[in-house]
């Protein structure tokens, strides 16, 4: 709220956090419903929009690069110049803020091995976190194509400079030499890290292909998930400490980069 405002929106309501019935009753008055939620509760804004003419948009807070991308798309919707403008400006006035922080969190954690299981809530979340923070994320979500929920097709995205490191025929076992090279993960449309470019291998496993490849690449953090699903349980930090149940949206905005970075080093 406290950023939105100091871009100049007035916030008249919020749906799902800290409110009053005065403020609900006045709801339909916004011009833009955002929604920042991994869940298939469209109905609501959606309702909005039909009913009252509320604009709708989908955006993302947590995660520098997130935050950024879903401002300016803010800022695009209402087509003002001035809006535009103030948006950069505290875009900068944030990033300047707090690249002090950034450049010791990402000494600390720059290099380290995240995997993260995308159909458990909030990992979206820290899978970015964590590239922001210059680690290499392996994600591990169910097969995109397939139409049914299945425990066997999975959808694998490898580091390219964690493939690097694999022999000629490892490469080969998990198709990891003809695969799909792409540039974001799933869930994550932009990282901030700058001077670096993302790549990920992205390739489809059975569960005992993903097994294996997660003991070879020894992931150094596993979220809730991997363990379960697939056995690992070698890594120095716990998933215990990351469940979406207990954190929720305490990541959220331009601090949560250092509250996160915090978080890992307890664990």
């Amino acid at each position: 709220k406290d950023i939105f405002g100091r871009v100049g929106y007035d916030v008249v309501c919020s749906l799902m956090g800290i409110t009053t019935y005065r403020d609900i009753v006045r709801s339909h008055e916004a011009k833009l419903v955002v929604l920042d939620s991994g869940k298939a509760i469209d109905e609501v804004p959606l309702m909005y929009r039909e009913r009252y003419g509320s604009g709708f948009m989908r955006v993302n807070l947590t995660g520098i690069g997130n935050i950024a991308a879903s401002l300016r798309a803010m800022a695009a919707f209402f087509e003002d110049e001035g809006l535009a403008e103030r948006t950069e400006q505290v875009i900068r006035e944030e990033c300047a803020r707090i690249e002090p922080v950034r450049a010791r969190c990402r000494a600390d954690f720059d290099g380290m091995r995240v995997a993260a299981f995308e159909d458990i809530f909030r990992s979206n979340d820290f899978a970015v976190l964590s590239s922001e923070l210059g680690m290499d994320v392996i994600v591990v979500a169910q097969d995109y194509e397939a139409e049914v929920y299945t425990e066997e097709g999975f959808t694998v995205h490898v580091p390219r400079s964690l493939a690097d490191g694999l022999g000629e025929s490892e490469l080969r076992a998990f198709g990891l030499d003809d695969a799909q090279t792409v540039t974001r993960l799933p869930g994550c449309p932009e990282i901030d890290y700058p001077k670096r470019a993302f790549a990920w291998l992205r390739v489809k496993l059975d569960r005992a292909q993903v097994s294996t490849l997660i003991a070879m690449l020894a992931p150094d953090l596993c979220f809730a998930g991997i363990e379960e699903r697939f056995g690992y349980a070698s890594a120095t930090m716990r998933s215990e400490k990351f469940l979406s149940d207990e954190r929720g949206t305490d990541y959220m905005g331009f601090d949560g980069f250092e509250r996160y970075a915090r978080d890992l080093a307890q664990a």
